[in-house]
């Protein structure tokens, strides 16, 4: 059998963005260009080795920024509730959790609601605790480094981004790509869904643009998710539900059978994008308000 590994470039993609903001919204668009089409051709070198097809897909905060420069704005109530922590017991739905608080920290950094991300943080530690993956914070210094320089966005986001390679280490050392999988998973929902509920009418047309194109993922998403063996919790219904997401999008008569498609330019009608935004909004729900 094939083995799918799933990575997840935090850094580079990171790296992409500090560029952006200091280089300007064009600079931006460039490098999300580029990494997208480099994306594309790992893929297609991996899988014709055989033995591991790779998956390099962009990072909470990468999809996070994508949207931002689009114009989606901090709206409050979004994101998960730090309390709801308590809720997720089971060690699936820690990690669609902790993909999904990831999302929101991203969210609430790019747009400097500081307490909140510091609330959202402490979340994804409480959770990296459950899931015993409690090393990634250094022993609190990294955690007390996110703290101590909250309004400093760029440092801030250095230490997401050292969290992130601590978490891609842990994966690797103990051979436990399905975590990182079921996180992804979350982390796209999420961001997704907050860009759903963050979207004004005057800001409807670019964003809803940046949703399209972020459904091109899907591919890769739910060959990662099929490659999970323990799909105990919800994870067998989020796996059906982005698979069926998936179909309805491929099937679209704007969508089906066309190649090189530039999805920020693709108009599709108004029942169409809310029956997207509507599966993305039930799965979420579904996440974050475990049965």
């Amino acid at each position: 059998m094939r083995k799918i590994k799933f990575i997840l470039p935090f850094a580079l993609s990171s790296l992409l963005f500090l560029g952006a903001c200091r280089g300007g919204e064009n600079k931006q668009e460039e490098s999300s260009a580029e990494e997208f089409e480099y994306t594309e051709a790992e893929q297609e070198e991996s899988s014709e080795e055989g033995e591991q097809t790779q998956y390099f897909l962009p990072s909470a905060l990468q999809i996070g920024s994508v949207f931002q420069k689009s114009g989606l704005k901090y709206y409050e109530g979004i994101v998960n509730s730090p309390l709801n922590v308590e809720k997720y017991d089971t060690k699936n739905s820690m990690l669609l959790n902790f993909g999904g608080y990831s999302a929101d920290l991203a969210y609430c950094v790019l747009n400097g609601q500081n307490q909140i991300a510091l609330n959202q943080m402490k979340a994804l530690r409480g959770l990296a605790e459950g899931i015993g993956m409690s090393s990634i914070f250094n022993s609190e210094t990294l955690f007390n480094k996110f703290e101590n320089n909250l309004g400093n966005q760029d440092s801030v986001i250095e230490v997401m981004v050292q969290i992130q390679e601590n978490i891609d280490m842990f994966i690797d050392d103990n051979n436990m790509q399905s975590m990182a999988n079921i996180m992804f998973a979350g982390a796209w929902i999420e961001g997704m869904y907050i860009g759903v509920k963050a979207t004004s009418n005057e800001e409807e047309t670019q964003i809803t643009g940046r949703l399209i194109e972020q459904m091109v993922i899907l591919d890769n998403l739910v060959k990662a998710i099929s490659s999970v063996e323990n799909k105990s919790g919800n994870l067998e219904e989020i796996e059906k539900s982005l698979i069926s997401l998936r179909d309805y999008f491929n099937n679209l008569e704007e969508i089906k059978g066309k190649q090189n498609i530039n999805y920020k330019e693709v108009e599709i009608g108004i029942d169409k994008l809310k029956e997207i935004a509507n599966r993305v909004v039930k799965m979420r729900n579904s996440i974050v308000e475990p049965s």
